[in-house]
């Protein structure tokens, strides 16, 4: 990635001109160049930079902050591999993101469903607001020009799964799912049932074929999902079977799908 300067901030302009600063975090094939140019043409006073993770969007900040009447951070905008990177911030009141206006930019809707799932009730506290990135020009800049105001949004396929998720059964598995048990107990039919009542289908197909030994990049190439993704199943589903790591989730998978 190109260094970033204080004379790229300013690109050329009175630096009290640009009041807002808009920062794009993570890959350039999911934010780029022409994706940030276009934002900065129709969104006005704004400036627009990529960087690739939190840490050098402290270091240009802290340059900014030398320059009087310098840009104030306006809005970040992260891919989903540093969207835990920003909650982990904010867990620890990052001074820089509480004034800010988050987004999450994705691409893959079952990345971000996953990941929605995973952190809802954090997400909707904090005010972050997902984009899908792959949408039409005049769609996407709708949206940010909507977020930008202040709204909070959430893309509708993002929360339907868990609108439409049988919260009764699957919360109540989840959070009385049994102990891991010794090797050679079998859990009972009403065990089995427990179980697969707390996974998902997509979560079902994870497990079974991480029981079938195929490590992560297999099955994100059997179920056409990314690593990542494959790993945010993995750990639901540790989580929602009460157990300690991936083995002892297959060795649940095997007791109780199989008996």
């Amino acid at each position: 990635m190109e260094s970033i300067s204080l004379s790229e901030v300013s690109n050329g302009e009175p630096v009290e001109t640009l009041k807002r600063l808009i920062f794009f975090i993570g890959s350039s094939s999911v934010f780029s160049p022409v994706t940030l140019r276009t934002v900065e043409t129709e969104i006005e006073h704004t400036h627009t930079l990529h960087v690739p993770d939190f840490q050098v969007l402290h270091l240009v900040m802290s340059a900014t902050r030398s320059v009087p009447h310098g840009p104030e951070l306006f809005m970040v905008v992260c891919d989903l591999h540093n969207a835990t990177d920003l909650l982990q911030r904010l867990r620890g009141t990052d001074p820089l993101l509480v004034r800010s206006k988050l987004v999450i930019g994705f691409e893959n809707t079952e990345d971000a469903q996953v990941f929605y799932e995973m952190h809802a009730q954090e997400i909707c506290k904090q005010h972050i607001s997902f984009l899908p990135m792959n949408l039409n020009v005049c769609a996407f800049l709708g949206l940010m020009t909507v977020i930008c105001a202040g709204a909070h949004y959430i893309p509708p396929e993002i929360t339907v799964k868990m609108a439409q998720k049988p919260t009764d059964a699957v919360d109540g598995a989840h959070r009385y799912a049994p102990a891991p048990a010794p090797a050679a107990h079998h859990p009972t039919a009403a065990q089995a049932e427990a179980i697969q009542a707390a996974l998902t289908p997509r979560e079902t197909e994870v497990l079974s074929l991480a029981a079938q030994g195929c490590p992560n990049k297999v099955i994100a190439r059997d179920l056409n999902i990314s690593e990542h993704t494959v790993k945010l199943h993995m750990h639901r589903v540790i989580s929602k079977l009460g157990v300690s790591n991936r083995t002892e989730a297959a060795a649940r998978f095997h007791h109780g799908y199989n008996e």
